[in-house]
Parts: structure tokens; C-alpha cells; sequence
């Protein structure tokens, strides 16, 4: 009975070892994975993606949300929702939605306002990581820097 015992304990220290790491391995980016509210999109060159004179647009209902290598950003009302993949290098995120364009059926132009009106810069940007933790995220481009909060 007592060898049971020890088998059985081993066995379960085993299973317990192997889900751990299949759980580590399914979301590499820990810090960057889940959900992010768009808080803040700052302009420092003063001025938005129409041309207007702007130095920040306060947001709130946009949310990044990031599982491996896949990104979907989605604005509440109006039901807003773009799929991209998202890569990230050291310090350095880079955002991709350029499969929608017109050989798979989208207008780029159009898509492009509807991005911009979401906190992006192109359909393909690359942030440089300012600041990312377990609460905040603040990622920095050529013409924007953004706000998140981990939700």
C-alpha cells in the first residue's frame, strides 16, 4: 500500500510538472498576453491622424487584446473588429493588419481610417515598449504614443 502511495504521488508530481509547463508555453508573452484598454493616444508632434491640431484623445472603449502572436482590437460601440498578428522583439511590438487589403477583399484606404480611429499609425506599426507590466503599457511610435491599462 505504501509503494502505491509513492507511485501515486510521483505520477501526480509528474502530471502536475507537464501541465505547467504546456500552460507556460501557451502564453509566452506573459507580460504582453490578455486584455489592454486603450487609454490615452498622445500626439507629440501636436497634431492627430486628420491633420487637426491635437496633442492627446482620451479613449477608454478600445481594447488590445493579445494571445500569442495574434492581436484583435476591437472598439465597443460601434462594434469595431480588426484580427492582425503582432510580434514582439526585446523592446520592440510590431502590429500587422496588412492581410486586409484588396486581394482579400478590403479597401486599404478604408481600412486604414478605421485603424487610425482605433490608435494606430499604418497598417503596420512598430512600437518601441516604453513601459510594460503587469498593470500599464505605454508603447511609442513615430507619430503617437499610447496608454494602456491591463484589464
Amino acid at each position: 500500500m505504501k509503494r502505491l502511495h509513492t507511485i501515486l504521488t510521483i505520477v501526480t508530481l509528474f502530471l502536475c510538472s507537464e501541465l505547467n509547463m504546456t500552460c507556460t508555453s501557451a502564453f509566452p508573452n506573459d507580460d504582453l498576453d490578455y486584455m489592454w484598454r486603450l487609454d490615452k493616444v498622445e500626439f507629440p508632434g501636436g497634431i492627430d491622424f486628420e491633420g487637426n491640431e491635437c496633442d492627446f484623445k482620451t479613449e477608454g472603449n478600445v481594447w488590445y487584446c493579445f494571445a500569442r502572436d495574434i492581436v484583435e482590437i476591437r472598439r465597443g460601440k460601434p462594434g469595431t473588429s480588426f484580427f492582425g498578428k503582432a510580434t514582439m522583439d526585446s523592446n520592440l511590438l510590431t502590429i500587422d493588419f496588412s492581410g486586409y487589403n484588396r486581394d482579400t477583399g478590403y479597401e486599404p484606404e478604408k481600412i486604414l481610417v478605421k485603424i487610425n480611429a482605433l490608435g494606430l499609425e499604418a497598417s503596420c506599426t512598430a512600437y518601441t515598449i516604453d513601459e510594460l507590466n503587469g498593470s500599464t503599457m505605454i508603447l511609442k511610435g513615430r507619430k503617437t504614443r499610447l496608454y494602456f491599462t491591463r484589464w
